[in-house]
């Protein structure tokens, strides 16, 4: 079994290409051997961690490194193409728990540093390593030989970036509105948090014009000794049917649609594109929940076309298992997803799937904290 490693403090850059020193470079990593091109799609479920919910309960500011059991989508069981689709496979967590791991994802980060995140609300933007390790045994305990592994820096991101810049002026304007009449006799009103809040946004906008790529949410795929062969961004540039930034901005602003661009080095790339709400390709409002069990999210190809989906599913409870298991696993937000692949894929272009599934994950259904 090969180790996992610690996680130093930050990131480097070489050129234009990102390593992240949470990568042991001499250690290497079998990615042809994880058998995904044998594979119709994967089913990953987030495994159910109690005392992480505890500590919530209790308002600590804990969050247990996550860990995840990817399994084979069975024959027969199709991906939803949309949340209401007859033909999807609606699975109970009974289901999902006896399907044998081909995959087990650890996720490798400092305690200290998800709880300080914890407590200033961007949790989900953490630093960490994925490591993804062959079940030895078909079970979510059985880590083997290490096949891939995801690399994932500190990164606020672009959405995130404005609507900080946005607060700050928010902020600003509050304290003004509330210190600029003993010294002059003015009635400011809410005009003065309006104002700078609307400057701050457009300070944001400023940044993210100016350096996307240093704000960027980005998650690499490494394998052969530590090398960099494919990475999941967060796009905002014209790409999959888009024209232009700010055609992106108003779809992510007004339509509450986002997208993760997946780039590889040699072959064709994909998008995911997922709106979070009723507005959009889905009517996503209240997916995977008792409310609507499934939400879908769509993969594009280079043309924008759609070629494959993600569903996340609700799962519950089934047979004899008690409903405060599922209730638990929604209320702290343990996830189960289900991914079609696209026909033809590559074995890289899988797992660069996998990735973006990682990196939607992270940013949009993990917990943020600060509450």
């Amino acid at each position: 079994m090969i180790a996992v490693v610690d996680q130093p403090s930050g990131d480097v850059e070489l050129g234009s290409t990102m390593v992240s020193p949470l990568i042991p470079a001499a250690v290497a990593v079998d990615l042809v051997a994880a058998d995904l091109e044998k594979m119709r799609g994967v089913v990953v479920r987030q495994e159910t961690q109690f005392l992480e919910s505890l500590a919530q309960g209790l308002g600590l500011p804990y969050e247990a490194k996550n860990r995840y059991k990817v399994s084979a989508l069975p024959e027969g069981r199709a991906v939803a193409t949309s949340p209401t689709d007859a033909a999807r496979w609606r699975p109970t967590n009974k289901d999902l728990l006896a399907l044998p791991a081909a995959l087990v994802a650890h996720e490798e980060s400092k305690c200290g540093w998800r709880a300080a995140l914890a407590c200033c609300g961007c949790l989900n933007f953490r630093a960490l390593t994925m490591h993804f390790f062959e079940s030895v045994d078909g079970s979510d305990g059985g880590a083997g030989i290490e096949r891939f592994r995801l690399a994932r820096p500190f990164r606020m991101g672009i959405k995130a970036t404005i609507g900080l810049c946005a607060g700050v002026g928010l902020f600003l304007g509050r304290v003004v509105t509330y210190a600029l009449p003993f010294f002059v006799a003015v009635p400011l009103g809410g005009i003065a948090e309006l104002v700078f809040g609307v400057l701050g946004a457009c300070v944001g906008l400023v940044l993210v014009r100016t350096r996307p790529e240093s704000l960027r949410l980005r998650l690499s795929l490494v394998e052969e000794g530590g090398r960099v062969v494919g990475e999941v961004v967060e796009a905002f540039e014209p790409a999959a049917g888009t024209s232009s930034f700010d055609e992106k901005w108003w779809t992510c602003c007004c339509l509450c649609t986002f997208f993760a661009r997946v780039t590889s080095e040699t072959e064709p790339g994909f998008t995911l594109r997922f709106n979070s709400c009723c507005c959009g390709e889905h009517n996503n409002c209240c997916g995977a929940t008792c409310c609507r069990p499934d939400l879908v999210i769509d993969v594009l190809d280079e043309s924008g076309a759609v070629v494959s989906h993600v569903q996340k599913t609700f799962a519950p409870a089934g047979g004899d298992e008690s409903c405060c298991n599922t209730l638990c696993r929604c209320l702290n937000q343990f996830d189960s997803f289900l991914v079609e692949f696209p026909a033809g894929a590559s074995q890289r272009q899988r797992a660069l799937l996998v990735a973006g599934l990682f990196s939607v994950e992270y940013e949009h259904f993990e917990r943020k904290g600060g509450s």
